[in-house]
């Protein structure tokens, strides 16, 4: 939980920010409960109470601090001012929203909708990621990426179900590019294995027991993938007891499926360079 968790400095001038905002115990008690904080309503003043509750998010290991910390300021930076209570004036309000957004940078992390977006090396892994998508033009792959972004707090089914369509996209535009036959079920698991034949990915083809390994649990990645979406997203119906996913899981997806389409990528890339 380390990743998520709401770093000092960042607690610091969201509880300074909308305490001063919002001098009012019953909203901001309202703000966390509805933003899912645990416990009881702190003791003190608007601030401190701000800051020692968004504290015992850090503490709590089944909650996901900074999932939090963007549906507490939700209504502080996306709501028009009068319909939150705020008590500052318009000029004060978009002062105080620049100063949340500037420490959420100073920490490696920004506000989006609701949603703080995470910290740094999931963002070199995102830019990395997005970098190698817009260098081949996979618009249908961005669309997917984008999507699962969105949704992994939210909405998790909606998430994996995105995790599986963006393998299943460059899957599609990596047969569609090579003048391969698209299967007509476009399952996952077949076009997985024309591309991963078609670019010596196969595991039996390989002398290396090391390479053979990992190649086989690329293999795992997409059919995980398959199975987890099926039973737990959001493209199918399910039973009186459904799976529950949660954020974790689906980042578990995502972060597999991202891994897989990053390596065929960079594997598609060296097969077209020209040979010296």
């Amino acid at each position: 939980m380390a990743s998520r968790e709401i770093p000092a400095g960042v607690r610091a001038v969201v509880a300074q920010v909308i305490g001063a905002h919002l001098y009012n115990h019953g909203q901001i008690n309202r703000w966390m409960q509805d933003a899912g904080a645990p416990g009881e309503s702190p003791e003190g003043s608007c601030v401190v109470k701000i800051e020692v509750w968004l504290g015992r998010c850090n503490k709590d290991p089944a909650v996901d601090a900074l999932a939090v910390l963007g549906r507490f300021i939700e209504r502080f930076m996306d709501v028009p001012r009068g319909g939150t209570g705020l008590q500052r004036s318009e000029e004060d309000v978009a002062q105080g929203r620049a100063e949340v957004v500037e420490a959420l940078k100073k920490n490696g992390l920004a506000y989006e909708q609701g949603r703080i977006r995470g910290a740094a090396s999931r963002m070199i892994a995102t830019r990395s990621l997005e970098e190698r998508l817009k260098l081949h033009d996979f618009t249908s792959v961005e669309e997917e990426f984008e999507r699962a972004k969105e949704n992994e707090d939210r909405d998790p089914r909606a998430a994996l179900t995105s995790a599986r369509a963006i393998v299943e996209s460059v899957c599609a535009v990596y047969i569609e590019d090579q003048g391969l036959e698209l299967p007509k079920d476009r399952d996952i698991g077949t076009m997985w294995k024309i591309v991963r034949t078609n670019l010596g990915l196969d595991p039996a083809g390989q002398a290396d027991k090391d390479v053979m390994q990992i190649l086989s649990g690329l293999i795992s990645i997409v059919s995980g993938i398959a199975t987890f979406r099926t039973h737990a997203g959001s493209a199918h119906g399910h039973g009186r007891a459904p799976y529950t996913p949660q954020p974790r899981h689906a980042r578990l997806a995502i972060g597999a499926s991202h891994t897989l389409v990053n390596f065929v990528i960079e594997t598609w890339t060296e097969r077209r360079k020209p040979k010296p």
